[in-house]
């Protein structure tokens, strides 16, 4: 499905082969499903594809992402004016939705701090399915109140 958002050789090459290139089609497919526009998919699938290149330079699987991890990537990345989150964050929380769904990561506990977050500001909660063959990997930590 990425393919439908960028034609260049390597960079599908890179993104499939990335850490989370095993979820980028279902992201790319429920995305598209859900109405977006195609430069929103293609900058959320380039943002998520980012996430997973700075997980890999730092040693982390994708079952390891956790809310102190995200914030740490999140406080590298340079903000935009008024505060507002990098464009390499935009992607995130339909990514972490997804994984969550998909049992790669664990989802985090319900509270009212969770739709208070900055991180779901201005993000419509979406609706995910996880196509059958994603692998669920084992987890070791909790993500809470992305």
């Amino acid at each position: 499905m990425i393919e439908h958002y960028f034609s260049r050789t390597s960079v599908l090459t890179r993104m499939r082969h990335g850490l989370l290139g095993p979820y980028l089609d279902e992201l790319a497919t429920t995305l598209q499903q859900q109405g977006y526009a195609r430069d929103s998919i293609r900058h959320y699938l380039r943002a998520c594809d980012q996430f997973g290149q700075w997980l890999t330079h730092q040693g982390y699987a994708a079952q390891e992402v956790n809310e102190a991890l995200v914030e740490r990537y999140l406080s590298g990345l340079p903000r935009r004016p008024a505060g507002r989150q990098p464009q390499a964050a935009e992607g995130l929380p339909h990514l972490l939705r997804l994984l969550q769904k998909c049992a790669i990561i664990a989802p985090p506990p319900p509270s009212a701090a969770t739709a208070e977050h900055p991180f779901n500001a201005g993000h419509r909660a979406p609706s995910m399915t996880c196509r059958e063959g994603l692998t669920a990997l084992p987890w070791h930590g909790q993500l809470a109140d992305l």
